[in-house]
């Protein structure tokens, strides 16, 4: 629970702090706290090092960079509320790629569920009110979108390749990945890195790559021993709600009565794709399922 609590309150940290710090800076300060902090802890695993590591570490971590780069854009023109609704949606995406791609076959429940998803998307989206006009959704849900198949596509090539690797070295090697293509891109963009030596930058950056993508990612990993998966993605469909609360509470931000509708309709995709992974999982799974990327 305390991960969602910790996931959910990135969005309106990354809200605020896109505003002086741009995306690309922001996404490599980020992931260079995280990979110095997990430095450390690959270095007492490097035995288990192994060929094609680097390689494989570097495909899944720029899917990984794709992912938060378009996230991080597409707070900048949308709510922290929304995109925490529809960055959920990967798990949806999930299921639609590890059948058409991986061969996994989804229960009637995931198919419900994304196509339940899928309206609350319309509806979360869509400003009805506007008329023709509001048919269109905002660039930055289009961006938020983005960002959740890239997860998801992170997620299913994590999938495969989680098995052959230490899950903490091949975390390492991504995390590392994200930080030099987001530290190079930020100085060939803003010739440097804008903002984020910014006094009131340090306090949101060190939640952000110590305890919201470190931590977070140590404490899950951690757990996932003692807990089923299927539980832990149960407790972190909650994420969505607590970046909704969190930016009400920090950003004074407030959904429509539509907006929540179809906030409850993505969570209510989210949890019944998330039950049957449950079930799934009565059957023999394939070890090192991958932590799911925020």
């Amino acid at each position: 629970m305390l991960i969602a609590i910790v996931w959910g309150g990135t969005f309106p940290v990354v809200k605020d702090l896109v505003e002086r710090v741009p995306p690309h800076a922001l996404v490599a300060a980020r992931f260079c706290l995280a990979w110095l902090v997990l430095s450390g802890w690959a270095w007492g695993r490097r035995q288990a090092w192994r060929p094609g590591l680097l390689r494989a570490g570097v495909v899944a971590g720029l899917i990984l960079w794709g992912g938060f780069f378009t996230q991080t854009l597409g707070l900048q023109f949308t709510s922290a509320s929304k995109a925490g609704f529809i960055t959920a949606l990967n798990v949806v995406f999930v299921a639609i790629m590890a059948a058409l791609f991986l061969g996994k076959r989804s229960g009637p429940k995931t198919w419900i569920g994304v196509a339940v998803a899928t309206v609350g998307l319309a509806v979360l989206s869509v400003d009805f009110s506007a008329g023709l006009t509001g048919l269109t959704p905002e660039m930055g849900d289009l961006l938020v979108l983005l960002c959740a198949v890239l997860f998801a596509a992170h997620i299913v090539v994590v999938d495969r390749l989680a098995p052959r690797f230490d899950p903490v070295l091949l975390a390492w090697v991504q995390m590392g990945t994200v930080a030099a293509v987001a530290t190079t891109s930020a100085w060939a963009f803003h010739g440097g890195m804008p903002g984020v030596l910014a006094a009131e930058s340090a306090a949101p950056l060190l939640y952000l790559g110590l305890l919201a993508t470190a931590g977070a990612l140590l404490a899950q990993v951690s757990l996932q021993r003692f807990v089923a998966p299927a539980r832990v993605g149960l407790i972190l469909s909650l994420e969505p709600v607590f970046a909704a609360l969190f930016a009400w509470m920090l950003l004074g931000e407030r959904l429509a009565p539509s907006g929540w509708v179809g906030g409850a309709l993505v969570l209510a995709g989210v949890i019944l794709a998330e039950l049957d992974a449950a079930h799934q999982e009565a059957a023999p799974q394939t070890a090192g399922k991958p932590a799911r990327a925020r």
